[in-house]
């Protein structure tokens, strides 16, 4: 019997010891097993915070360059604009000077040769200039063309004249204004070429 409770000792510790090995190799297994999803799930989730903080930087190095574009561009625009306004002032001041009495009694005078002689005619100039060739220019236009001529005054003109059929259907601009802006336009093209930043 001393046999029988030996071996029934031994048996129930040996049982006993594997059933402890089997969970401790299940429990290490286990344990394994999880390390490893941790670290799958930890490098997973670096890679996906890798993949996101080099995107940001991507895009944040896009949109910087395209607001920088943009910036570089309004400047261009701006710095053309500023030229082309300084220009046009300029032209438009040169034009002004040309504009003395002598150059309007004459440029009048040639205009409304051109135009029909039984048009009733309106000639509208600065208050300072009917002034300077109100006179001079009824004297002329009367004798030459009758009494179908007005000459009034008109506060919208630094310098210049605008003629016009008193019925208002046609009428020329010879302001400094308008010939500037002529004059511009013509020249335009050929400025866009000397100050092309390209």
């Amino acid at each position: 019997m001393q046999f029988e409770v030996k071996d029934l000792i031994n048996k129930i510790k040996k049982d006993g010891l594997d059933e402890a090995e089997r969970l401790a190799s299940e429990i290490i297994l286990n344990a394994k097993q999880e390390a490893e999803a941790i670290i799958l799930k930890a490098e997973s989730e670096a890679k996906e915070l890798k993949i996101k903080a080099e995107k940001e930087a991507y895009d944040y190095k896009r949109y910087s360059l395209e607001a920088s574009r943009q910036a570089f561009r309004d400047l261009v625009i701006g710095t053309e604009n500023s030229i082309k306004s300084l220009f046009k002032s300029a032209l438009k001041d040169s034009v002004s000077s040309v504009y003395d009495s002598n150059f309007l009694r004459e440029l009048i005078i040639r205009v409304l040769d051109v135009w029909g002689k039984d048009d009733k005619i309106d000639i509208m100039l600065n208050e300072s200039d009917i002034d300077n060739l109100s006179s001079i220019l009824k004297t002329s236009i009367r004798n030459k063309f009758g009494a179908e001529i007005e000459i009034k005054p008109f506060k919208g003109i630094n310098k210049g004249f605008k003629v016009q059929q008193r019925d208002g259907s046609l009428y020329y601009d010879f302001t400094s204004e308008a010939i500037a802006d002529i004059l511009f336009e013509y020249l335009n093209p050929r400025f866009k070429e000397i100050i092309k930043l390209d």
